[in-house]
């Protein structure tokens, strides 16, 4: 792609409706998560968003490029990816394959925990996350993996969280946004900091931050 077509699309206007909606949505609840004012988002911007224009983008009313886009969703600690429709649906093999988006990976079609790791490593090489860090869910591929394992969504949820190392109570937090609609299930930096700050004050036992074996299974899968 030259240069001055790349700069094009970049400063296309976000002209999907949908996109528009739900990265307002994501952004105002990833903001309420972790506490921030929108000054203070607006602030860490050096500028480039103030906090009247920060407040118009969260309630989906006012227009954004495509690099604007991918500016406040750096901002805010989102991945774009997980709200753009462009990714195909996740499919699953009873075979042992499960793919999405011209991505695929095999996994022991009777090993549960087989299955969450291998989308987990999906989702990580689809977005190039290199180095190890939490996976935001979208909820439709957390529905496909509960019809599959025919479990409740919030359980598959769950457990996926175990595998990339979250505590009990930031379990039962993703959880619970899964209950509640969220399209993306994850926590920010801040707000994962906050729940652990959270459970300490609170005098939270061992029993509370995953075991040792659920901390090296998350390291497995993030080798």
């Amino acid at each position: 792609m030259s240069t001055a077509a790349a700069t094009t699309i970049a400063t296309e206007p976000v002209s999907d409706e949908r996109v528009a909606r739900r990265l307002a949505l994501l952004l105002a609840e990833r903001r309420r998560q972790s506490g921030m004012s929108l000054r203070a988002v607006a602030r860490a911007s050096g500028g480039s968003f103030s906090a009247r224009r920060l407040k118009l983008i969260e309630a989906a009313r006012e227009p954004l490029t495509r690099a604007e886009a991918d500016e406040v969703a750096r901002l805010y600690g989102i991945d774009l990816a997980v709200v753009t429709p462009d990714r195909l649906p996740l499919e699953i093999d009873s075979r042992g394959v499960i793919s999405t988006g011209g991505s695929a990976i095999s996994f022991d079609p009777g090993d549960v925990e087989s299955l969450l790791t291998s989308y987990l490593r999906l989702v990580r090489s689809m977005r190039g996350q290199e180095r190890p860090q939490a996976i935001e869910l979208r909820r439709n591929d957390v529905d496909v993996l509960a019809l599959y394992l025919e479990q409740p969504g919030e359980l598959v949820v769950e457990r996926l969280a175990a595998l990339m190392g979250a505590t009990q109570l930031q379990r039962r937090v993703l959880a619970g946004m899964f209950v509640a609609g969220a399209m993306v299930i994850g926590l920010s930096a801040a707000a994962a900091a906050n729940l652990q700050a959270a459970e300490h004050a609170s005098g939270s036992t061992g029993a509370d931050r995953p075991a040792s074996a659920e901390t090296a299974t998350a390291a497995d899968w993030l080798d």
